[in-house]
C-alpha cells in the first residue's frame, strides 16, 4: 500500500490504464480460442452431422418405400409394385454402408449395425414369404380358374364339380 501513496496521479493512472489493457487482451485471448472452439463444433456439424442425418433420413424413407412396395405387391399381386423395393433394397445397402464409414460413436454404430440386421431379418422373414406366397395363391387361383373353365366345357359336369369341391378344400 505505501507504494501505491508515493505514485504521483499520472502514474497511477497509467497502471490502472495498463491493468484494464491486459484484462481485455485476456479476454480477448478466451474469446479467440472460444471462437476456434465455436467454428470447429461448426464445421463439424456442417461436413459430419448433417450428411449423417440426411443419410438417417434417407435409410428411414427407403425401408418405408420397401415395406410399402411389398404391401403394394401383396394387395394387387401387381409386379411393378416390386420394383421400388428392389431398388430401394440396393440403395438400402449403400446407405448403410456409407453411415458405417462416417460413424465414429460405437453407440451409434450398435444402433445402425441393429436397424441393417432387423431390415434383413424382415426382408428375409416377411417380405421373401409373402412373395412366395401370393405367388403360390395366384398360381393356384389360375389353376382353379382353369379348371373351372374345363368344368364348363366338360361333358360329366357331376364329377367335375365334385374335384373342383374337393380341390378348393385343399387349397
Amino acid at each position: 500500500m505505501n507504494i501505491f501513496n508515493k505514485l504521483k496521479v499520472g502514474t497511477k493512472i497509467i497502471f490502472g490504464f495498463i491493468l484494464v489493457l491486459m484484462m481485455m487482451i485476456g479476454i480477448a485471448v478466451v474469446l479467440s480460442f472460444s471462437l476456434d472452439n465455436l467454428k470447429n463444433d461448426f464445421t463439424f456439424l456442417v461436413e459430419h452431422d448433417q450428411p449423417v442425418l440426411s443419410n438417417a433420413h434417407e435409410l428411414a424413407k427407403l425401408i418405408v418405400d420397401m415395406e410399402t412396395g411389398e404391401r403394394g405387391f401383396i394387395i394387387t399381386g401387381a409386379n411393378n409394385f416390386l420394383e421400388p423395393y428392389h431398388a430401394d433394397h440396393k440403395q438400402l445397402e449403400i446407405n448403410i454402408a456409407a453411415l458405417q464409414a462416417r460413424l465414429t460413436d460405437t453407440n451409434d454404430l450398435a444402433l445402425l449395425k441393429q436397424i441393417k440386421s432387423f431390415s434383413e431379418q424382415w426382408s428375409k422373414q416377411v417380405a421373401k414369404p409373402e412373395k412366395v406366397f401370393w405367388m403360390q395363391y395366384v398360381f393356384n387361383l389360375t389353376i382353379l380358374f382353369r379348371l373351372k373353365l374345363n368344368i364348363v366345357r366338360s361333358n360329366n359336369v357331376k364329377y367335375d364339380v365334385m374335384f373342383m369341391n374337393n380341390l378348393t378344400i385343399w387349397l
